[in-house]
């Protein structure tokens, strides 16, 4: 960043899976795409959208939807010299995407 101040980031990022989905995810795995800055510390995330369905004896499926546009919205404090970047957190999932048309921007407003 040029100088220190408050910063709008938003953006939509898109995506599909390279696959058909065939397995269910645990509980605990919420892919995401993340700003950081200066490669570390998260800025903003924007959670994928997860399809959850329980019927009873039948089927438990708590998956990504197979392609989906992501927004991302946040307004951080960034610090002269401060470097940021949009990066993908799998945290955990092992179904690959495929990332296209994929727009965001920094504005300073303060």
């Amino acid at each position: 960043m040029p100088t220190t101040g408050t910063y709008k980031i938003g953006g939509v990022v898109n995506y599909s899976t390279t696959a058909a989905v065939s397995v269910s995810m645990g509980a605990g795995v919420n892919p995401a795409f993340e700003v950081r800055r200066n490669g570390g510390d998260v800025l903003a995330q924007a959670k994928l959208p997860i399809l959850n369905v329980n019927v009873a004896l039948v089927l438990t499926l708590r998956t990504v939807l197979g392609s989906a546009a992501v927004p991302l919205d946040a307004e951080v404090q960034l610090n002269a010299g401060d470097v940021v970047g949009l990066h993908y957190n799998a945290n955990g999932m092992t179904l690959a995407l495929n990332v296209q048309d994929t727009n965001w921007s920094i504005h300073r407003i303060r």
